[in-house]
């Protein structure tokens, strides 16, 4: 088991060389990141994006296809020596946790939350990789957002940029990157709780924040999904509804004041604004970034760009 620090101290700890550079994998696409440093908006120099296959027992690609999606992006972004990359949130088990029991010691306390999510750990505990943030703490009680994943495939994605001399600083999730640009941006309501959407082809995660503070999340593979329009719309519109519930009847959610989108490929289907209440807005987090050169679309780099600007 490898225990790696707080989340929001992710970019102060794990800084990317300059000009930063990050990468995000997420089937079935990889993207690639560089941009320069401005005295406002990040001013890109490149930005790749190529098809990816994930494994068959894996989220990402292993072993030989998994060399030749490092070799591509090493080549496409300059060879940088050090990067920040970036996964699509089922490679982990993310969590907002409530422990009762929170000890001073580091060691224990990353035994009593790997103990608390034992049973959706698909892996034996001292395998798995560990990150958390304290999100409230009252004296032996705390509050988590935490995120898993195998200490062995998150081996072989940093050894395989590694034999190319790059060195990845940071590894992290999809919707947590997309946490980051939101804060940067101050799009999060001080007051009322904001839904951050995050739809791909192969999953849908729903990030609840409530007055700015993580407090609940959920990941749906999609990969299991019917492919006809129509019955993928409706299970999409079923989902949002039970979690839309779940939030409110069984965590106590504050009320919805606001969504923000991120669909990558645009004009995937995600049915949700008849389950919303009336008056909240809703915004893609595209229109967060100024507008790409030649208009080219953002939304695969997205995540990227949350990492990318939160770096000092």
């Amino acid at each position: 088991m490898q225990l790696e620090g707080h989340l929001r101290n992710w970019l102060t700890k794990y800084r990317p060389t300059i000009p930063p550079v990050a990468a995000l994998c997420e089937p079935p696409y990889l993207c690639g990141l560089r941009v320069a440093e401005a005295r406002k908006d990040l001013a890109t120099l490149v930005r790749h994006e190529e098809a990816l296959s994930g494994g068959a027992d894996s989220f990402l690609p292993q072993d030989e296809a998994l060399e030749r999606a490092a070799e591509s992006l090493m080549t496409h972004l300059g060879a940088p020596k050090r990067l920040s990359l970036v996964v699509g949130d089922p490679f982990f088990k993310i969590q907002v946790l409530a422990l009762e029991e929170f000890p001073r010691d580091e060691k224990e306390r990353a035994q009593v939350i790997l103990w608390q999510l034992r049973k959706t750990l698909n892996a034996p505990l001292d395998q798995v990789r560990l990150r958390y943030e304290v999100l409230s703490r009252t004296g032996g009680t705390a509050s988590l957002l935490v995120a898993v994943c195998r200490e062995a495939e998150a081996a072989a994605l940093e050894e395989a940029f590694a034999r190319r001399g790059c060195h990845v600083g940071f590894l992290g999730p999809s919707t947590l990157a997309l946490l980051s640009l939101a804060e940067v941006r101050g799009v999060l309501p001080s007051d009322g709780c904001a839904l951050l959407v995050n739809r791909t082809q192969t999953y849908l995660s729903l990030l609840f924040v409530d007055r700015g503070i993580p407090a609940f999340f959920r990941c749906k593979d999609l990969s299991t999904f019917e492919r006809e329009e129509q019955e993928e719309t409706e299970r999409l519109a079923q989902e949002m509804r039970l979690t839309l519930a779940y939030y409110r009847d069984r965590v106590g959610g504050s009320r919805l004041s606001s969504v923000c989108v991120r669909r990558h490929p645009q004009g995937l289907a995600l049915p949700f604004e008849e389950e919303l209440e009336e008056g909240v807005g809703v915004e893609d987090f595209a229109s967060l970034l100024p507008a790409a050169a030649g208009g080219a679309p953002v939304e695969a780099a997205l995540p990227l760009y949350g990492v990318l600007e939160g770096c000092p």
